[in-house]
């Protein structure tokens, strides 16, 4: 909504979503599978609903990755990678917009393996960033600079950057 030219601000309803309980996703996605002529056990509905944080989009959109894979054990590491993309993305956005330590420090917490996936997600979304744009993006080209070294010293990806680069 800040984003948002005033005019249209201005004549715009701001209309607020309670996040669903994960009981009510868990329900969903068994109902939605059903319907799809699959079937997932409970702990992969569980572990997407978590990774759903509340959105039904997000849950349906997991769900639709996972249900015709057999696998219980396969499910479930595809929901964590999923996961883990979009808490790449999230950092990614949180680094490139200057959020505060804090705020950076949320996604940093969420990432607790694999570090290397995250350091080129990272790197991906930055390139691409600088790529698509028509003059140098001083944000992406620092985060590029501060990913580009080995980063699994401290098990976290380019931890030590970050917060060098948060402080600056």
């Amino acid at each position: 909504p800040s984003k948002l030219k005033k005019t249209i601000h201005t004549r715009s309803t701001e209309i607020k979503f309670t996040p669903i309980s994960a009981n009510v996703l868990i329900e969903l996605l068994h109902k939605v599978a059903k319907k799809e002529g699959g079937d997932i056990h409970s702990s992969v509905a569980a572990a997407i609903a978590e990774a759903a944080d509340g959105s039904a989009r997000h849950a349906l959109n997991l769900l639709d990755k996972v249900l015709h894979i057999e696998d219980k054990k396969m499910q479930l590491d595809c929901v964590r990678k999923e996961e883990i993309v979009s808490v790449s993305y999230q950092l990614f956005r949180a680094l490139l917009n200057g959020r505060s330590w804090s705020d950076v420090n949320v996604h940093l917490k969420q990432l607790s393996d694999e570090p290397e996936t995250v350091r080129c997600i990272i790197l991906s979304a930055a390139a691409s960033t600088l790529i698509g744009s028509s003059s140098i993006n001083k944000r992406a080209f620092a985060i590029i600079s501060a990913f580009e070294g080995y980063p699994l010293v401290s098990g976290k990806p380019g931890y030590a950057s970050i917060a060098r680069a948060c402080a600056e």
